[in-house]
């Protein structure tokens, strides 16, 4: 068995292979060989690479990375052998010391202070470890846990100057000598470690912050039972951290009356940053992946400070929130406000969980109990879900949701289980339970109760803010013993209330002008609500279904019937539906143009086939002045024109006298005889009556016989039913009668020349508008300026 000598090789740490660098050679070295790379203590060799000039070792390389250096492989006889007796005694000794749960013995010490007392005494010095029973003297006695206990490591500096920052937990000073303990904290730390009393009395600030810090350091902390009192802000916690307490009722931080500003700010914690890798297995939990975990404590302010107490304060980006019963009590200033800029562009909170999380007496006229908004560029407050939120007593406003984002929507906001009460019983104005303003998406309450709203006010109001309004919120809601309103929309679409039950002595709903999209009411809507706001947003977006009468149910198209795969279908649609709309055979649409007061005005019936034709209209009889016809009216609408004194309809053009849609044996024009002079044709010199330019007419007369004059006139013979018609007679034919065409004989027309024409005055064909041949005289019963219409009859 050879020893082999290497000049050049290269170990990485954590890595078994090791990389010869020129041409030795270690052919023939056996498994279990002793390798002793540079200076470092040798190990053992595992396997041989000859063609990749490599060898392995049994186990990676533990040490620094060793670099172009000296190498020795060594073989050793029955060394596999030692290697398995090694390794069989290696696993039966932590066998039993996992059993045993052996530790090294450690000194006990009652107290901090008596520890400080040993140091300078001598008994204990630098590098010696020990534990202390209690953080106080006194508290070792104690019965209920915890009592502040700790292990410390004693440390000794250059001088005092050099020691570490002294914060009575982790930092220790030992008087002004170069010594300090350096807490190790074996359990999570907590505020006795700090020297904190939790007992009501004493006031605790300096250690809670100092307690905190480290906590946020660490990334864990724990608060025992106790009352811990504070008169200045606990800290800012800008890394993920885990906060768990004793209860809720059990681990309480309560503020004196002293106190201002915020109990504790969260800022920039758990943000996923760009670089991020969402494949990659290993996560660090104190970073960018986690957040803030709140559990089981609670906050109390103190209302005789004015507005100047606040609970907990998000500023900037945060992800990954979780609280899990936390109560937060009589904050002034507000409880729990969430999306606040500070040092960001922007400010929101991300995939985040609330569970159990009270705000209670919190809040004044001023300041709301809680916020939930976002602010800034980038994105906006999304992803969240509030779980048995209760946010009760406020003082003023309850809860508000906003959004001061300039360019995307605080959205996905999801609450289960949720309550809002005012102040029962008290005479308070003018504060809503519940506001969500400006531009706010798919907010979505699943059992919201609310209770005790005040006078003027509303439980829940939908507003306006930076000229934007919130879409898409829905609710299930029970409102009782409101003294103000119900349900306040003043803008948006999209909106669903299923009333569950609604007790207030306001306006149960109020609808606003800026609302511009459907508002579904289901469920308990009484006959009796009160309804107020906008009339024509109420008209044109409210709906309700599954209710007593009051509101209508309003839907763009119903499918009718469930006897076959394809029903016919009824549709609200504006204009004539044919090459646009494709509906079943036997669908009806309603045309929705018109006016606010006929805002039906046709409707068309689908008589075959199931794409966009096959469509008749329906005539729904409407009439007016002729100021009052249909400002966009559909082929063959007929108007019954009150002004004119008869039907037109719609060519897709013009409008037109609905005369001879049947034939020529139906009258043009039906005129009343007993009301004309003596000469027949004067009728016709009111040009109000509009006769079209073109096209064949018969004019019937009703009344009296009329009365013949000289070769062409006006003539009647009575007809069946009391008609009269209107025929000619002239010298070729004195006692015969022949019928009138006006388009030969007489026509209706415009004075198109350059001057006047009198009465019985005559003039060029050209000159008429429609234009004709020959020459024609005013027949209208008066002169006809330039551009005057009236009746023409040919010379």
């Amino acid at each position: 068995m050879s020893t082999y000598k290497l000049s050049d090789v290269t170990a990485s740490y954590g890595s078994q292979v090791v990389q010869i660098n020129n041409a030795d050679s270690v052919l023939g070295a056996l498994k279990g060989s002793l390798v002793q790379i540079g200076t470092q203590q040798a190990v053992f060799l595992d396997a041989v690479d000859v063609e990749n000039s490599q060898f392995s070792l049994t186990f990676p390389w533990p040490y620094p990375d060793a670099v172009n250096v000296e190498c020795t492989i060594a073989p050793i006889s029955n060394v596999i052998a030692l290697m398995d007796v090694y390794e069989k005694a290696k696993t039966t000794l932590d066998l039993l010391l996992a059993q045993t749960n052996v530790t090294p013995p450690t000194r006990k010490v009652a107290s901090v202070s008596e520890a400080i007392s040993m140091v300078n005494n001598g008994d204990l010095s630098d590098g010696d470890e020990f534990s202390t029973t209690a953080y106080r003297d006194g508290w070792a006695a104690q019965t209920e846990a915890p009592k502040g206990g700790n292990s410390y490591q004693v440390k000794e500096s250059t001088s005092s100057g050099a020691r570490p920052a002294h914060d009575g937990g982790e930092i220790i000073h030992v008087g002004s000598t170069e010594f300090y303990l350096l807490g190790l904290f074996p359990t999570d730390p907590t505020p006795h470690q700090f020297g904190a009393y939790g007992d009501g009395a004493n006031l605790d600030t300096v250690a809670l912050q100092n307690w905190l810090a480290y906590s946020v350091k660490t990334g864990v902390g724990h608060v025992p039972k106790g009352e811990f009192l504070y008169d200045a802000e606990l800290g800012l916690i800008d890394k993920p951290v885990s906060i768990y307490g004793a209860g809720k009722t059990q681990s309480l931080f309560k503020a004196l009356p002293t106190f201002t500003g915020w109990t504790i700010r969260i800022r920039e914690t758990g943000f996923v940053v760009s670089g991020w890798n969402k494949d990659q297995t290993t996560y660090d939990f104190n970073g960018e992946v986690s957040g803030v975990n709140f559990s089981e404590f609670a906050l109390s302010g103190n209302r005789g400070n004015g507005s100047s107490q606040g609970g907990i304060l998000f500023l900037d980006r945060n992800d990954n929130v979780n609280f899990n019963s936390v109560w937060i009590h009589h904050f002034s200033a507000g409880g729990l406000i969430i999306g606040v800029r500070d040092i960001r562009a922007s400010a929101y909170i991300r995939e985040s969980e609330f569970y159990d999380l009270q705000v209670r007496m919190c809040g004044d006229r001023n300041n709301p109990a809680m916020i939930l908004s976002s602010d800034g560029t980038g994105d906006a407050t999304n992803q969240v879900n509030f779980y048995g939120l209760k946010v009760v007593w406020s003082h003023g406003e309850g809860l508000v949701i906003m959004n001061d984002n300039t360019n995307i929507a605080l959205r996905r906001v999801y609450f289960f289980g949720c309550m809002v009460h005012g102040q029962e019983g008290s005479l308070l104005e003018g504060r809503n339970q519940i506001t969500i303003k400006g531009s706010v998406n798919l907010v979505s309450f699943y059992g919201l109760r609310i209770n005790a709203t005040e006078i003027n006010s509303y439980s829940i109001s939908l507003e306006g803010h930076n000229g934007l309004y919130p879409t898409a919120i829905t609710a299930d809601i029970d409102i009782t013993t409101g003294y103000g309103g119900g349900i306040q929309v003043l803008g948006g679409r999209n909106h669903r209330f299923n009333v569950k039950g609604l007790f207030v002595d306001g306006s149960e709903l109020s609808i606003g002008v800026d609302v511009d999209g459907p508002i579904e009411m289901l469920g308990a809507i009484k006959e009796d609500w009160e309804i107020v706001g906008d009339e024509i947003a109420i008209g044109k977006w409210v709906s309700s279904y599954l209710s007593e009468p009051g509101l209508p149910a309003r839907f763009d198209v119903i499918a009718v019937g469930l006897e076959s795969a394809v029903q016919p279908e009824i549709h609200a649609f504006r204009g004539n539906p044919h090459a646009k709309l494709a509906s079943p055979a036997g669908s009806v649409i309603l045309n929705r143009t018109g006016t606010p007061d006929k805002n039906c005005d046709s409707m068309y019936s689908k008589v075959s086939g199931d794409g966009k034709s096959g469509y008749f209209p329906v005539q729904l009889c409407l009439g007016g002045t002729t100021a009052e016809r249909p400002v966009e009216p559909t082929l063959d609408q007929i108007f019954i024109d009150h002004t004119l004194g008869y039907v037109i309809y719609w060519d897709g053009t013009e409008w037109r006298p609905a005369f001879n849609l049947g034939g020529s044996d139906l009258p043009d024009l039906t005129i009343d005889v007993n009301s004309l002079d003596s000469i027949g044709y004067s009728f016709a010199a009111d040009a109000s009556t509009n006769l079209p330019g073109s096209g064949g007419y018969f004019i019937h007369t009703w009344g009296a016989n009329g009365e013949v004059n000289n070769s062409v006139h006006f003539a009647a013979r009575q007809g069946p039913v009391n008609e009269v018609h209107v025929q000619t007679i002239d010298d070729d034919t004195p006692n015969g009668w022949s019928q009138l065409h006006h388009t030969d004989n007489l026509v209706f027309a415009q004075n198109n020349g350059t001057s006047s024409v009198a009465n019985n005055g005559t003039t060029s064909g050209a000159n008429l508008n429609p234009s004709k041949s020959g020459n024609w005289r005013n027949v209208s019963g008066n002169s006809l300026a330039v551009g005057a219409y009236g009746l023409w009859m040919r010379v």
